[in-house]
């Protein structure tokens, strides 16, 4: 397997040969078709540059064939892998292999003679909704479409082999479909990599048949099963669960036929009976409304565009040499090469002695400059991690500064499986990786003094170091926490949508009550949300200063911790080893700590729900994920859909909208389409000793958040900017700006009206007090969608959606 990783490298990285550089029709059709071979990239939804891809390539020859698959992806993260071919004529055999997200995957089939072969490209991503079937693709009722959104639904097979792959296998997957006799049948390690994807937005459905109950996840919505009086399979689903009728769900019948309950960015979701069995299960308005597309996170470190995440994470600059000490050696050799050699032959009188001394000189420069060069090459790699458990299952990421003292392949081992890829976005640089059953081993090909941040995903190697639990009432929040280490646990935070409460530090098996009484009505804006801004803002950390440890919260930052509302974390930062991964480096290893949070779904007490309790995610719309500046932001879409999932039945009666929080939807020919930023404003300056300055008015989209600040943060009407050098200003809106073109009244926000079966305008659902009826727009399962139409730039942290209990 190591020579197999190495070869994959070289292979890469040689040049010409790789199949990287592969395009020309170098083999013959026929050739190519005695193989059988067949390339499939995400189960069929192809290459999409922001989801890890999982390549299939099955090979059924019609000869005996024996030699190497090569495979070599590009894009924002370059990555190869090589497998042993050997397969006897008639024969299938299937290869399985996990890469990070790519534009662009190619395979070739190199025989043991050197004949190359290169292999058909995967096909370009699909907008279907794609559900997976454990062993066999689901018998879904044909033709079928999601409710609401129209999308064609298509059933796929997964092999079971995939989930020995890990959760990021399964992220081209809109929804699984597993038996509860097949869940109870995968071992621990499938079922908590299972239970990861869900969380990650999965939706996992699962057919159930007399005498099935609990189902071994962290989230069952299904308490027993029993019959009703003419035989139909009845679901009991525990407390807090949705459960719905197939009349509810659009089919016949008043009899429970499905529970469901959230389960992070995922869902559960129990269906009396198995497609293909007749019933409940094979109706197609049934599925439909069952069947959405997923949680769109963007990619794994989100848009990386502006640079190497590495700068980020350790500091610019952390392996240059001293820029003083190489300018004065420059200087001392065109010093010595110039004027005191000139000088020194012409007082000797032996001028020709030029043509020895300046080589001489030189070749002591170089030898000097080569042995200080190479005693003082980076021997360190700073490692830094973030690590995230939701519910009792969790994942963590571990960065690795990667330096070169020397051209050649650099090496990292990590423990267990792992997941790698590249943090430098569209970088040159590639790597590939190799799993022994033990150990995973990072491989790249650096220049002398090069660098490249390595990043790995994978199973936390300790358990969550806090004991969370958490408790809405009437709108305040109560949070139990505990240190289960035995190290002391520094900035430590809860969070609850964009709303973070400052806890301090908490010692060794401390325990401690926070309560958050002052959530507001409004969910506040996004931190580090300046909106539209150029590319590659806010620059990297300042050269030589050494970040702190939960500067790591930047690689959760686009996934589980997009401080999206539905769930209460506890996050702390520590520079104490907690048990989380350790690499084996070539030299020595530059520990910086660890960034940790704690997630769980809370419970609800009674009285009226905020929108921080209310699950918001943005759903895949196709199958390119948008433009993003940030978690909460996206831009230059014609549509974006955004799907509420509600935490659990509410006796509530009043939908409560808060989605105008942020401004008015606008369309990006209309000037700079920031509703943060876009205006008329009062701006009162404060510099860093808390003077404030004499308001100033002005209009323009920089005016509130300009982009040099270090966080800028409020409401619409009142935005508070911060820089580095600890000044501030606080801008207040005082009207529109008359130079930018008010928004389209085309433009705006749809919701789906459940009532009517079709979409419609916000205002016609929502009166003046941004209140509707949740029997119109609430599912039966928990969901309201909203569409956002024409969008240029839409921040959407702030929108959200509430309930009033007893209105």
């Amino acid at each position: 397997m190591l020579l197999a990783s190495v070869v994959a490298l070289a292979a890469l990285l040689a040049g010409p040969g790789t199949p990287g550089a592969l395009g020309a029709e170098d083999e013959p059709a026929l050739r190519r078709a005695e193989l059988g071979a067949s390339v499939t990239a995400g189960f069929g939804r192809g290459t999409g540059g922001a989801v890890w891809t999982l390549l299939e390539v099955e090979f059924t020859p019609r000869v005996p064939m024996a030699g190497q698959l090569e495979i070599a992806s590009t894009g924002s993260s370059r990555a190869s892998d090589t497998r042993r071919v050997e397969v006897s004529a008639g024969a299938t055999k299937v290869f399985f292999v996990l890469l990070p997200p790519a534009d662009e995957v190619q395979a070739a089939f190199v025989a043991d003679d050197g004949t190359r072969v290169t292999l058909p490209r995967p096909q370009l991503g699909v907008e279907d909704v794609l559900v997976g079937g454990l062993g066999a693709a689901p018998q879904l009722p044909t033709p079928l479409n999601t409710a609401a959104l129209d999308r064609a639904v298509r059933g796929v097979r997964v092999d079971p082999a995939v989930l020995d792959l890990g959760p990021r296998a399964l992220e081209a997957l809109d929804a699984l479909v597993v038996s509860a006799g097949d869940l109870r049948a995968m071992d621990d390690g499938r079922r908590e990599d299972l239970a990861v994807a869900v969380a990650s937005g999965l939706d996992l459905l699962v057919p159930i048949r007399a005498g099935d109950e609990a189902l071994p996840l962290p989230w069952n919505p299904l308490a027993s099963t029993d019959t009703d009086a003419d035989g139909q399979l009845r679901l009991v689903a525990v407390d807090g669960a949705f459960a719905a009728s197939a009349a509810d769900l659009g089919g016949e019948g008043a009899t429970t036929v499905a529970a469901a309950t959230p389960a992070g960015r995922g869902r559960v979701v129990a269906l009396a009976g198995a497609p293909g069995e007749g019933g409940p299960a094979d109706d197609p308005e049934i599925w439909s409304q069952l069947l959405q597309p997923r949680v769109d996170l963007g990619g794994p470190l989100g848009n990386t565009d502006d640079g190497d995440v590495g700068n980020r994470l350790f500091g610019g600059g952390t392996t240059l040499p001293g820029i003083r000490g190489a300018i004065a050696f420059v200087l001392a050799y065109l010093l010595l090469v110039g004027p005191v050699n000139a000088l020194v032959v012409r007082r000797a009188g032996r001028r020709e002695l030029a043509w020895v001394t300046i080589p001489a000189i030189t070749v002591v420069f170089t030898v000097v400059a080569a042995l200080t060069a190479a005693g003082s090459a980076p021997t360190a790699t700073p490692v830094t991690r973030a690590a995230w458990w939701f519910d009792g299952v969790g994942q963590e990421v571990t960065a690795m500064h990667v330096q070169a003292p020397a051209r050649g392949v650099q090496e990292v081992v990590l423990p267990g499986a792992r997941d790698t890829m590249i943090g430098t976005s569209w970088s040159d640089v590639a790597s590939a990786a190799s799993f022994d059953g033990d150990e995973t081993t990072f491989r790249t090909r650096l220049e002398a003094l090069q660098t490249t941040t390595a990043i790995a995903f994978g199973a936390p190697t300790a358990p969550a170091p806090l004991e969370v639990t958490a408790t809405f009432d009437d709108g305040v929040l109560n949070v139990e926490l505990a240190n289960r280490t035995e190290h002391r646990l520094a900035q430590v935070r809860v969070l609850v949508a964009t709303s973070t409460t400052e806890v301090g530090e908490l010692g060794p098996g401390e325990r401690r009550t926070v309560t958050v009484d002052d959530l507001e009505d409004t969910l506040a804006r996004a931190p580090g949300d300046r909106g539209l801004r150029m590319v590659g803002e806010p620059p990297g950390r300042e050269v030589g200063k050494r970040p702190e440890p939960d500067v790591a919260e930047r690689l959760l930052a686009w996934g589980m911790l997009d401080r999206s509302p539905g769930a209460v974390w506890v996050t702390a930062a520590s520079t104490d080893d907690l048990g989380l991964t350790r690499p084996r480096v070539g030299g020595e290893l530059d520990d910086r700590g660890a960034f940790v949070a704690v997630g769980v779904t809370p419970d609800h007490a009674g009285g009226d729900v905020l929108p921080h309790e209310i699950r918001r995610d943005l759903v895949r719309n196709g199958p390119w994920s948008p433009w993003r500046q940030h978690p909460l932001s996206v831009e230059g879409e014609e549509q974006l859909l955004l799907r509420f999932r509600l935490p659990e039945p509410a006796a509530a009666t009043t939908l409560v909208s808060t989605l105008m929080a942020g401004g008015e939807v606008q369309p990006m020919d209309h000037g700079i389409a920031d509703p943060w930023s876009n205006g008329c404003f009062e701006v009162t300056e404060i510099d860093a000793d808390g003077v404030a300055s004499d308001p100033e008015e002005g209009c323009g989209p920089e005016i509130a958040c300009p982009p040099a600040s270090r966080e800028c943060g409020g409401d619409d009407q009142r935005i508070e900017a911060c820089f580095e050098d600890g000044s501030c200003q606080i801008a207040v809106r005082i009207g529109d700006d008359p130079t930018v073109e008010q928004p389209d009244t085309t433009v705006g926000f749809e919701v789906f009206d459940r009532q009517a079966q079709r979409w419609v305008a916000l205002d016609q659902v929502f009166d003046d007090a941004g209140r509707a009826s949740v029997d119109r727009v609430v599912s039966p399962l928990g969901e309201v969608l909203v569409r956002a139409r024409n969008a240029g730039f839409l921040p959407f942290g702030q929108r959200g959606l509430g309930l009033e209990v007893g209105a």
